[in-house]
């Protein structure tokens, strides 16, 4: 095979690579919701809705942050920090949800660092020893979660399982992240993740059926969208085109700015029937 042929091949065998990385889900979110479990969460909530009461002002959420390292890897500064919580706070400013840090915590643990995942031993133990206040605090926790970017725990889980209730991301994802983060190392996991523990699913949900992700104002999507693909209509017979721009999404963070508001109207009443608020 000459030198041509052969860089040619390469690159192709590179760009598969890349595409197949960024085009499987479990590399992104780890909340993958069934058909059933869609159904049941939906039922529970439609029986027991509470709708929040008007206030005079936004709804403030407490928020700790747990910062999990081996000792030098992901222990990253509070400057970081507050950057993201900026990013967080700006992405939630089209709904009446906003976020106080109260505190930072600092962990040198290698197996929760290396360790998390939904479901594992080090997510228990960290969770366990880590978790602070109730219901109605967030807590974040950042290590290393390989190459998922976060997950987060719906707030209908907590009564189950109180202390794992809070969001996980990867610390690679924070703003000027890891380039093996590419496209999702911008700051627009943590509000994508945020958006789940207040009751958002993904914007692809159910794909292009009726149910879609429970929100009557996002376009229905065939599937998670990845890069920025504008004008992308993967459910052509119904209104719009796909909501790429969404939070909800699998775009790269530059290409993620907005929560609609009906996402708004639902994270409002998910937190008055699920948060206490």
């Amino acid at each position: 095979m000459g030198i041509a042929k052969q860089i040619a091949l390469l690159v192709s065998l590179l760009a598969v690579s890349v595409v197949s990385r960024r085009e499987d889900p479990r590399s992104v979110c780890g909340n993958v919701v069934s058909r059933e479990e869609f159904a049941a969460a939906e039922a529970h909530f439609n029986a027991n809705r509470r709708v929040l009461s008007k206030r005079a002002g936004p709804i403030e959420i407490s928020t700790v942050v747990h910062i999990v390292s081996n000792g030098t890897a992901g222990n990253v500064s509070d400057e970081l920090i507050n950057t993201q919580f900026d990013l967080l706070n700006d992405a939630f400013n089209t709904t009446d949800v906003q976020f106080t840090l109260t505190s930072v915590t600092r962990t040198d643990n290698f197996d929760w660092f290396k360790g998390v995942y939904m479901g594992s031993d080090a997510e228990a133990g960290m969770t366990a020893a880590l978790h602070t206040g109730g219901v109605e605090t967030l807590n974040i926790y950042f290590a290393d979660l390989g190459g998922l970017t976060g997950y987060s725990q719906f707030p209908w889980s907590y009564t189950s399982q109180p202390t794992l209730d809070g969001v996980f991301l990867n610390y690679r994802t924070l703003p000027y992240g890891d380039p093996d983060m590419e496209g999702w190392n911008e700051g627009a996991m943590l509000p994508h993740e945020a958006g789940h523990w207040v009751g958002l699913y993904h914007t692809f949900e159910n794909a292009c059926s009726a149910e879609g992700d429970a929100v009557d104002d996002t376009p229905a999507e065939g599937g998670a969208a990845y890069f920025c693909p504008e004008n992308r209509d993967t459910c052509s017979s119904d209104p719009g085109v796909d909501p790429i721009h969404n939070f909800m999404d699998y775009t790269d963070d530059y290409c993620r700015y907005e929560f609609t508001a009906g996402q708004g109207a639902r994270m409002a009443d998910i937190l008055a029937t699920y948060r206490g608020f």
